[in-house]
């Protein structure tokens, strides 16, 4: 199956550690799905792989080792989420509950 993605750039303020950010997030359009992939960077690297975001229960479907790292980004799942469904980039369901 092929899929239409649209990329989405997070704001900076949603990273408020200076050695992990969240850079993007990558929505599925076609067909919608209620899960994004988010790309971050670790001590100024891009990671390769992204986290998978679940738009609907507002978690990441994937976890960090480091204590530190899984905090902020559990942290910061339901305010991404916020921010890609202000701006009408989410699943429908979540625009409407916003």
């Amino acid at each position: 199956m092929n899929y239409q993605t649209k990329t989405v750039q997070l704001p900076k303020h949603l990273s408020t550690n200076q050695d992990f950010k969240f850079l993007e997030a990558v929505l599925f359009e076609v067909p919608r799905l209620p899960f994004a992939i988010v790309h971050y960077a670790v001590q100024g690297a891009s990671e390769e792989m992204g986290l998978r975001l679940d738009l609907d229960k507002q978690v990441f479907l994937d976890h960090f080792d480091d204590a530190d790292n899984e905090a902020l980004a559990s942290a910061a799942a339901p305010e991404i989420v916020g921010f890609l469904g202000s701006a009408g980039q989410a699943a429908p369901s979540l625009s409407a509950n916003a």
